[in-house]
């Protein structure tokens, strides 16, 4: 080996043409995701080229604007779709033969299942009528054409903003400029294409045996869980910055979790854990493979305890946007009254907590417990510094539903019920082995949100039933009650409920530069999941977090070259962020940004 160091590379892995070319096939992506679109529009059953027509015009004198490429693409598929509905049954055997002479082999159930769904259009003028009395087909095709146009400002970010940046990095840092944050960039570019494709194709209905088209249980539960984030949602619009209602879209993950994009903040996303989905959902359980078991359980009132997590999932966007009619921010006015007080590193999930006690009252509470209930042992008694310890987390919960029933007891008529939540949750952590004596702190922190909260958040609401809270506002004596309450939520009754406020989202003319971070790592801190027991994902290691706090001027002028920040930067965050907090959000994929004048924006 050689003493001395090459001159030159003999591959440049840093080389711009190795990064820039990434570009271009997220264009091929998100023609995918059109793809995938036109062909779940398609699947809806009673969706005919002149009913999309029909209500591209509607939206259209409604003021809101579709893409005409997207209206191309989609009456392309239905129309094709419509001739072939057309076609005599004679036909269709005629086109099978000549495929087969051909070479091309069918299988018999294929054809079977062709010739069963064409012998069932005599029948489909009365089904489609029939079928837009069970569901809210405006509401499942406005949803389909928002992912579109979320697809869409994703293109437009990558092109318009995310793009500049990377060739800035590449410039501004050679000859090695900090590709582990332009690979991040495209792996969050990424797993927002995935996000978007699975909530489209999850909303696809599917054939039955017999040639029928039937909503699936995911499609279902989707719908069902979009309008619960739009009821959790709606007191809290008042607080919120933009004009326009927010939006939530729903989307099955492998955890529940809310997802932060840098390039729309009007729409909320929310993953939820596929295992909620109940056999009142699936009614077709008791023809596939678990008949026995949905025999067994054919009259229960199954929970849904994971949709119960989603007013907790809105009151984290409540905290990172909301604002009280005096313009202070939700997150400074928690920073202030949690100032010297324990919860203050859980200050976020409290409130959050508190949001959904306010929205969903004891559901809410029953929610967070079965889902720390599944949780390890060692994860229920860890403390991450940022979620309030799992072992004690219910009975602050409790503690909250408590004074939400002293400042409202009409209202919230839920003191005995609490009481047996906090009860349950005591037997249920000596169920498992954990004993422990809970010390209660001081509420006056709540008690001082819950007031401010008052004066702002939509407690009487507006007329519409759907927008009452509590979601439940009975005090049942047992609290397996409950379980009917949640059922209620799944039902094909509250499916095709027609909710007011929905709109079409439209495409933005840019996105707000003004708004966005000066360089690829502030922008990745705030692009990614937070979750209500942990998800996430973090843009700094732990060494980096130990050399950004040593003092160390040398190991900081290293850091910010590795990340592509000036060292005033650095130093202005390490300021205004305290060390523990930065451990905490690196680990748990916590927001904390920073904007182009050096200025912490939020956490």
């Amino acid at each position: 080996m050689s003493n001395s160091s090459p001159n030159r590379l003999l591959y440049d892995f840093y080389d711009e043409r190795l990064w820039l070319t990434r570009f271009m096939p997220i264009d091929d992506a998100i023609h995918t995701v059109d793809e995938h679109l036109a062909n779940t529009i398609s699947s809806l059953e009673g969706v005919s080229f002149a009913g999309i027509e029909q209500f591209i015009q509607r939206k259209t004198q409604a003021g809101e604007e579709l893409l005409d490429e997207l209206e191309r693409l989609v009456l392309r598929k239905i129309h094709a779709l419509d001739i072939l509905d057309s076609m005599p049954l004679d036909l269709v055997n005629q086109f099978f033969e000549q495929q087969e002479e051909a070479g091309k082999t069918f299988s018999a159930r294929f054809k079977r299942s062709t010739h069963k769904r064409l012998q069932a259009l005599a029948q489909k003028i009365a089904e489609d009528e029939s079928a837009e009395d069970a569901h809210d087909r405006d509401f499942e095709l406005t949803q389909l054409f928002n992912l579109r146009t979320m697809s869409q400002q994703l293109r437009r970010f990558v092109k318009e903003t995310l793009l500049p940046m990377v060739e800035a990095t590449l410039a501004e840092h050679k000859p090695v400029p900090p590709t582990w944050l332009i690979r991040a960039c495209f792996q969050q570019v990424a797993t927002d294409i995935g996000i978007i494709e699975r909530a489209i194709t999850q909303r696809s209905w599917q054939f039955t045996p017999d040639g029928k088209k039937r909503m699936g249980p995911q499609a279902q539960a989707l719908l069902i869980a979009d309008k619960l984030a739009m009821m959790a949602l709606h007191p809290a619009q008042a607080m919120l910055p933009l004009p326009e209602y927010i939006l939530p879209i729903t989307y099955f993950a492998q955890q529940t979790h809310i997802h932060r994009t840098p390039y729309r903040d009007d729409l909320l996303l929310i993953g939820l854990s596929y295992d909620h989905i109940s056999l009142k959902i699936n009614e077709d359980a008791e023809q596939g493979n678990y008949r026995e078991l949905a025999s067994r359980y054919k009259n229960e009132a199954l929970p849904t305890f994971e949709l119960m997590v989603i007013p907790h999932e809105v009151g984290h966007y409540v905290y990172q946007h909301g604002r009280l009619p005096h313009g202070e921010s939700i997150a400074q006015i928690c920073a202030q009254i949690f100032a010297e007080h324990p919860f203050f590193a859980w200050r976020e999930e409290i409130f959050a907590d508190l949001y959904s006690c306010l929205v969903a009252g004891p559901l809410a509470v029953l929610g967070l417990q079965a889902l720390i209930a599944s949780s390890r042992n060692d994860t229920i008694c860890a403390n991450d510094g940022v979620h309030p310890d799992g072992k004690i987390r219910p009975f602050i919960l409790s503690a909250i539903l408590h004074q939400l029933h002293e400042q409202f007891p009409d209202r919230y008529p839920f003191p005995e019920v609490a009481h047996q939540l906090a009860e349950n949750w005591q037997i249920n952590l000596h169920t498992q082995g954990i004993d422990l004596e809970v010390e209660q702190p001081s509420m006056e922190p709540i008690q001082q949100l819950i007031a401010l909260l008052a004066e702002t958040v939509q407690l009487s609401s507006d007329t519409h039933s759907l927008y009452q809270l509590p979601w439940c506002s009975t005090p049942h004596d047992a609290l397996q009650a409950y379980d009917e309450e949640m059922a209620n939520f799944i039902q094909h009754v509250f499916a095709a409920k027609e909710f007011p406020h929905h709109r079409l989202i439209t495409l933005n003319g840019q996105v707000a530069q003004a708004n966005l971070p000066a360089n690829l790592f502030w922008l990745l801190w705030g692009w990614g999941d937070d979750g209500p027991i942990g998800i996430g994902d973090h843009t700094l290691s732990s060494v980096q977090v130990e050399d950004l706090y040593s003092g160390d001027e040398r190991k900081l002028q290293t850091l910010a070259t590795q990340l592509g920040v000036t060292r005033d930067n650095l130093k202005a965050f390490t300021t205004s962020v305290p060390k523990t907090e930065a451990q905490n959000a690196m680990r748990t994929g916590q927001t904390i940004s920073m904007n182009r004048n050096g200025q912490i924006t939020g956490r």
